[in-house]
């Protein structure tokens, strides 16, 4: 049987706000200061995938599945068929 090392600190998917030089290169992998993944962090919590999402703006509640918002252009395009 091999011997597989377990290290319970090391969470690859996580970003660790506690660790200047993780959050530093979190930040900096996102294209963020540090502030911006504070406050990413403290919204969605600090799984890494969540927080570039939220990041990105997919993570709202109404673009989820079944409820996709209306493009501008759609919405533009509606605004124009009603009569005035």
């Amino acid at each position: 049987m091999s011997f597989i090392p377990y290290y319970p600190h090391v969470q690859p998917d996580r970003i660790n706000l506690n660790d200047r030089s993780d959050t530093g290169s979190w930040a900096q992998r996102l294209g963020v200061s540090p502030d911006q993944l504070r406050r990413a962090i403290a919204a969605v919590g600090d799984t890494a995938s969540n927080v570039e999402r939220y990041l990105r703006g997919s993570s709202r509640a109404d673009t989820s599945p079944g409820r996709a918002r209306p493009s501008a252009s759609a919405s533009a395009s509606q605004a124009s068929d009603k009569p005035r």
